[in-house]
């Protein structure tokens, strides 16, 4: 039966619309095939079997009897396995068909491949109920060991194949992977994917298999990796970040990884340095998202922990213009934070060496001082209170943080007052010190150079 795509769309595009038009035009299992080999995308052809069993299971199921039966191709079977567990229904069938196709996966557990051997035990395993599992394997045969006790021993037996797999036992001389390292990689991507991500080893070849098996379908396989689908170790989020900023550069693909990215972003429970790198990552989105839509994302960060915050100040500012007709409330905020992060702190360094003998023009400017920052802090304050309550986020990172800096900011002019006092009264009586008190006073961190500076002055003259 020929096949023709719906509205003539390439089916290798990785996007899911062609396949759910596709899956209503499948009749059998020889149209499913036709369009298997036309998909380029490993996740591309499990995302068709799967949808094919999840949306029309009676379908799906005698289309997967029929490929396990007459396709000899290892991986084709794999996906046809795999996809079992997909189906939402089961058809009633004979004693003889249920008998043949029972016997057909209980040999498949005895076969070598591993790959196969793991899938065959999950599908027969969904397809028996628990208590009658040992039963049914006792009359096709028996096994010597449980089914659970098998399936263990092969992810056993790949976790620790991975210490094997160096760089030497991955590439051969043309940098292509070895034929035993792909059939590695596709025992991971067919069978137990989350086993994988969830493994507890940090060595640098668990890395390279997570980081070389997630770039065989990135789309297909992100989920997994940052924990969307089934928790995920440190190290595999890392990879998979790792691995979503290069395929993100691609804005045919950004589509279909954006809302993962946003997802990683706000749960909280992630890992801080990562939801910084889903936040740059987002910001590159391309002109198919609107600006403000982004903007509103990445504006809910001015709430969180510092480093989560500065990321958000520095992706913002560039936009203040579009920040502002998005959310002027969040304008506010970024400038009270802008005016923290570049404030220059009132200290010996910056005050100037001459006496400031009218101390009222000091205490003037100082109040002015004070008033503005205290302006600058309510302002920021009563935006934060407003983007929580807007927004449904906690407040007291930001509200905290701006109040510490108003108080260091407030305290240090309070100590420039009290120390241009005390410097002023010293130098005025300072040929009346002894020698003992001067050498007290040049200890002074404050005051040391300018007492040195006045005195080596007083002695020019002399």
């Amino acid at each position: 039966m020929n096949v023709i795509f719906p509205n003539g769309s390439d089916m290798s595009s990785g996007s899911p619309e062609p396949i759910n038009q596709f899956i209503q035009r499948i009749q059998n299992a020889s149209d499913l095939v036709q369009v298997y080999w036309t998909l380029s995308d490993a996740g591309d052809r499990l995302k068709l079997f799967t949808k094919l069993a999840s949306q029309r299971p009676g379908l799906a199921f005698i289309c997967f009897k029929t490929i396990l039966q007459t396709q000899g191709d290892r991986i084709l079977r794999a996906i046809t396995l795999k996809s079992f567990s997909e189906l939402t229904s089961f058809p009633e069938l004979d004693d003889e068909q249920n008998e043949t196709f029972l016997q057909y996966l209980f040999n498949q557990i005895k076969s070598n491949d591993l790959l196969t051997q793991y899938q065959s035990i999950t599908v027969l395993e969904q397809l028996v109920p628990p208590h009658l599992i040992n039963q049914v394997v006792s009359q096709l045969g028996g096994l010597p060991k449980p089914l659970n006790r098998i399936k263990r021993s092969v992810l056993d037996q790949q976790i620790q194949r991975t210490s094997r797999f160096t760089k030497a036992y991955r590439y051969n001389s043309r940098q292509e992977f070895l034929d035993e390292y792909q059939d590695y990689l596709d025992f991971w991507f067919y069978s137990p994917v989350p086993e994988l991500f969830t493994e507890p080893n940090t060595s640098e070849n668990h890395e390279s298999v997570i980081r070389d098996l997630l770039a065989q379908s990135p789309i297909y396989l992100l989920p997994f990796g940052l924990g969307q689908w089934a928790n995920s170790t440190l190290l595999a989020q890392k990879v998979a970040m790792d691995q979503a900023r290069f395929t993100f550069q691609d804005q045919t693909k950004q589509k279909e990884l954006y809302d993962l990215l946003v997802w990683y972003l706000e749960e909280q429970q992630h890992d801080v340095s990562l939801r910084v790198q889903s936040a740059e990552i987002i910001n590159t989105t391309g002109s198919w998202k609107q600006p403000a839509e982004k903007i509103k994302l990445i504006l809910k960060l001015l709430l969180a922990e510092e480093s989560l915050r500065q990321t958000a100040m520095q992706l913002l500012k560039p936009q203040i213009a579009t920040l502002r007709s998005v959310d002027k409330d969040a304008a506010i905020l970024l400038d009270s934070l802008k005016f923290f992060e570049e404030y220059a702190h009132p200290t010996q360094d910056n005050l100037p060496v001459q006496i400031l003998t009218d101390l009222a023009q000091l205490q003037s400017q100082a109040q002015q001082q004070i008033k503005h920052i205290v302006t600058i802090t309510d302002q920021g304050i009563r935006s934060t209170e407003i983007l929580a309550q807007r927004y449904t986020l906690d407040k007291s990172k930001t509200y905290q943080f701006l109040k510490q800096q108003q108080n260091q900011r407030l305290g240090e002019i309070g100590i420039v007052i009290n120390n241009q006092k005390l410097l002023r009264d010293v130098l005025q009586n300072l040929r009346q010190y002894s020698i003992e008190s001067y050498q007290r006073l040049i200890k002074n961190p404050f005051l040391g150079y300018r007492v040195k500076a006045k005195f080596q002055g007083m002695k020019n003259k002399v």
